[in-house]
């Protein structure tokens, strides 16, 4: 009991080193989990993807992007039977202290290159149609309260604003893998929000093809050498190989 007394004593002495000791524990506290929670999320999302995806990112990370235009070259590559891509989103429902992943993608490509998101095709179609329009993971719905048709407002992180989606549809995955707690919404619509609409060049945090054959060391490595060159790096992967680094349906 007298040590207690005695380090309730020290603590009162200098309160504002006390508060200042104690935020910055908070605070490194609160970003260990932040971090933690995207890695682990993310890599739980993206265990899923077939030999026949290539994912390709800037060799930096994730968050960093990379210029549409890249996508050209590699639809022109042999055996690239489609092409998408997606920006990671990072924004935050509420008070932020339940985690989800959430992207802008290119709706049509995108669905069609991960058959493994499987919902209504009415809802499909009310997706596609709407601008400002979600896809959610069917998990988010009892996480949340949601429910189809609503109205629910995201705080962008690294793209500030609140951002209000239509949830036009709710799907599950066929592969246990796949994350059922991601939100997926218009890339035209990010690009509209943040200045880059009818930009030729845009920007994505990855793009993925689906191509034939077996996988191909020499495809993966084709890819990354066309933006070798470029000035931005990228890096290339199984879908499966680039999920175990950095995550991502």
């Amino acid at each position: 009991m007298k040590y207690l007394q005695l380090v309730l004593a020290n603590l009162g002495r200098h309160k504002l080193r006390t508060i200042l000791t104690i935020l910055s524990v908070a605070l490194a506290l609160f970003l260990f989990a932040s971090l933690r929670s995207v890695t682990t999320t993310l890599a739980a999302t993206a265990q899923f993807g077939g030999a026949r995806r290539l994912v390709t990112l800037n060799a930096t990370g994730l968050v960093f992007p990379l210029p549409l235009a890249y996508g050209n070259r590699i639809k022109a590559m042999p055996g690239v039977t489609g092409l998408s891509w997606a920006n990671w989103f990072g924004g935050k429902y509420g008070d932020g202290k339940r985690f989800f992943a959430n992207f802008a993608v290119d709706a049509e490509s995108y669905l069609k290159i991960y058959p493994e998101i499987v919902l209504p095709p009415e809802q499909r179609d009310a997706f596609l149609k709407d601008r400002t329009g979600a896809l959610i993971g069917k998990r988010l719905l009892p996480q949340f309260g949601w429910k189809l048709g609503q109205n629910v407002t995201l705080q962008g992180t690294i793209f500030p604003g609140d951002w209000t989606f239509t949830v036009d549809g709710v799907y599950t995955p066929t592969d246990p893998a796949i994350g059922d707690d991601v939100l997926i919404f218009h890339h035209e619509y990010f690009d509209e929000r943040i200045g880059r609409a009818g930009i030729r060049d845009g920007m994505s945090s990855k793009s993925t093809i689906r191509h034939t054959g077996p996988p191909s060391p020499k495809r993966s490595t084709t890819c990354s050498a066309i933006r070798a060159r470029r000035p931005r790096r990228a890096r290339s992967a199984s879908s499966r190989r680039a999920s175990r680094r950095c995550g991502g349906t």
